[in-house]
């Protein structure tokens, strides 16, 4: 820097101490924001590592799965029985499901005569 282009400004005391208040809190700030991003970086680090070792254990799981599967005896059904059982599972769901909305009707019917009382 060149003497003849200093300018100087005359700032009151507390300004002063209040601009180095200022400085002092940005500095704080900045430190802190540096922390939780190093504190984030690791935390980061450490949930891919979690997501790998699933990714590896849920492959494995996956091979084995199939290994039992094939170790396991095949029995063929004819399509006559494998419409059956389609329709017996779909009986038991929609038996299920209609079971579910008559409790739902009798608390609404529950509610609605607790109400006219």
């Amino acid at each position: 820097m060149k003497n003849n282009n200093l300018v100087h400004v005359k700032v009151e005391y507390n300004e002063a101490v209040e601009s180095k208040k200022d400085i002092l809190s940005l500095q704080l700030n900045l430190i802190k924001t540096i922390k939780n991003i190093r504190e984030y970086k690791i935390a980061r680090l450490k949930e891919l590592k979690l997501k790998n070792k699933l990714k590896r254990t849920t492959a494995s799981a996956l091979t084995n799965i199939k290994k039992i599967e094939n170790a396991l005896p095949k029995i063929k059904l004819n399509k006559i029985s494998k419409r059956k059982t389609e329709s017996y599972v779909m009986n038991i769901n929609k038996s299920s499901r209609d079971l579910v909305l008559e409790r739902e009707l009798q608390d609404i019917q529950e509610k609605l005569m607790a109400l006219q009382r």
